[in-house]
């Protein structure tokens, strides 16, 4: 799954509004992955912050808009606790 989102990302790193769309479609596979000890299902802050998705999208929107070449270095980011599931301090291995 990892393999295909950062395949999507590189095929979109020439175009902002494919970038856009693409970084949308990773954050849909990685909410379907399931959730871990965090919040990283869509919907968990509407109740303590119900806006809280709506700008998170449009700053990171604006964010690989400016630079598209972001948006597979974000997704490598976000994924590694999400899938990997360890801290640097358990396993510094993993970053490297």
């Amino acid at each position: 799954l990892l393999k295909l989102i950062t395949i999507i990302i590189e095929m979109a790193s020439g175009s902002a509004a494919l970038s856009v769309v693409a970084v949308a479609m990773a954050a849909a596979l990685l909410a379907l992955c399931g959730s871990t000890e965090a919040h990283t299902q869509f919907g968990a802050y509407n109740k303590t912050c119900p806006q809280a998705e709506d700008i998170v999208f449009k700053e990171m929107t604006a964010v690989v808009a400016k630079s598209p070449g972001l948006a597979g270095s974000l997704l490598r980011l976000f994924s590694v606790d999400c899938f990997v599931g360890v801290s640097q301090a358990h396993n510094p291995a993993i970053y490297l």
